[in-house]
């Protein structure tokens, strides 16, 4: 059985007219307007649901709104920063040992200005992916960059700072133990 293509809209057409209030919407093309004639919800006899509704009513409807150079993203910003000069160090002092780099090309990491530059590129891409971020209102990305950053220039930094221990202690040969 095929069904008409009027059934839809007038099924739409049916449930708005039953669920807004009498009187609302009928001049104005069917946009909701407030105009206090909303039924109130019934009275509620269990306290747990009084005090469920009472706390929604006193939630905020959004978070505050903060600026971009707050206390955290500053924070964020430096630490990034940093841990991308300590990773620009320790990849050089683990390359004059003798290490090979694995993430990117030799090209530019044997060059110390032009990784600096890189560096420095990167961690302005990542602050101004902060900033739209924060200009489109989505602060829970603009705060996960700065950690993401963070966590993985930290990780990149030990694991230089690792591979350097391993490569400047001395090798001692083994000596067999006799029993």
């Amino acid at each position: 059985m095929k069904i008409p293509r009027t059934l839809p809209l007038l099924a739409l057409l049916l449930a708005s007219q039953l669920f807004l209030p009498s009187g609302a919407g009928q001049d104005s093309g069917f946009r909701i307007q407030d105009s206090g004639d909303w039924p109130q919800p019934p009275a509620f006899t269990s306290p747990s649901q009084e005090l469920l509704i009472a706390g929604l009513r006193a939630a905020p409807a959004r978070p505050r709104a903060h600026k971009f150079f707050d206390r955290h993203n500053l924070a964020l910003i430096a630490a990034g920063a940093g841990l991308r000069a300590a990773d620009v160090y320790t990849t050089h002092r683990f390359l004059q040992l003798g290490g090979r780099e694995r993430l990117m090309p030799d090209r530019l990491v044997r060059n110390p200005a032009a990784f600096s530059l890189f560096s420095a590129g990167a961690a302005a891409a990542t602050a101004g992916g902060m900033y739209i971020a924060h200009r489109k209102r989505w602060h829970c990305l603009e705060r996960g960059l700065g950690w993401a950053q963070a966590a993985f220039l930290g990780y990149l930094v030990v694991n230089n700072a690792r591979l350097i221990h391993d490569l400047s202690r001395p090798v001692y040969p083994q000596i067999p133990q006799s029993r």
